[in-house]
């Protein structure tokens, strides 16, 4: 089932299953494993320009289950990376809020799996960007931002040469940075142009980066954070899209 504007009772459909402590080493294992599988993923996106889905959907289970059982227990986990500006990895950042997002909508395992691996591929196409621009420090100029705009384009060039991609997982990819009043890129799309897995990303992925460190931007606090994309609400991204991605995260 796809609850894709109104939401669901998570508590009807995903009854917890697990306190926060005794899910703790289990959220850790699942994190660690998404980490590895992505340092494998962009080193053979890099090489082949290409991704294994068998992998990579064998990859993202454990974190699904995790989320399943109790999702505050990998969302500490992530925040708890969060302090390491070195080590922490936005990607699986995002697949964790992309999964409690739609664990909050009720979405059947599949699309789980979906919202997961979309998530892990969202910046997959900044591995051809050049590191030098990448990890430039400070305001970007035009050409700078231009650039890195382009790993969307990338992105999708990269599932384009992998079997097993799904509709979801490309429209996460392709709609990630598209915003409901057009301000997006890179087609400018609008409201329900944007399909909504490419909505779930888009808000997954803009909290991820206003609360990680980066080298354009301090990371905010979780609660600002929150703030902030409520002030969007009915801008960048559809009101019903904020209600229920702020439910989900809380304040």
């Amino acid at each position: 089932r796809q609850a894709a504007a109104v939401g669901a009772d998570e508590e009807e459909i995903y009854p917890i299953q697990s306190t926060v402590r005794s899910e703790a080493g289990p959220a850790r294992e699942a994190y660690s494993k998404l980490a590895e599988h992505h340092k494998q993923m962009v080193e053979r996106a890099m090489v082949r320009s290409e991704v294994h889905f068998g992998a990579l959907r064998r990859a993202v289970q454990p974190a699904i289950d995790s989320v399943l059982r109790n999702p505050n227990a990998l969302a500490w986990t992530v925040f708890s990376r969060k302090r390491s500006v070195e080590t922490y990895n936005r990607a699986i950042g995002t697949t964790v809020w992309c999964l409690m997002f739609g664990r909050q909508l009720g979405f059947e395992r599949e699309r789980l799996e979906d919202l997961a691996m979309g998530g892990m591929l969202l910046d997959i196409g900044m591995s051809r960007i050049p590191r030098s621009i990448a990890a430039t420090a400070g305001d970007l100029s035009e050409e700078q931002h231009n650039s890195l705009r382009q790993h969307v384009a990338f992105g999708v060039e990269i599932l384009e040469c992998s079997k097993g991609v799904t509709d979801n997982v490309a429209n996460m990819v392709r709609c990630h940075q598209e915003r409901a009043d057009g301000s997006g890129y890179p087609e400018g799309l609008r409201g329900s142009q944007i399909p909504i897995f490419g909505r779930i990303a888009g808000i997954a992925d803009c909290y991820d980066a206003m609360t990680a460190a980066s080298p354009y931007s301090r990371a905010m606090a979780a609660y600002d954070a929150a703030r902030e994309l409520n002030d969007m609400r009915g801008k960048q991204f559809a009101a019903e899209v904020v209600e229920q991605f702020l439910a989900t995260m809380g304040m």
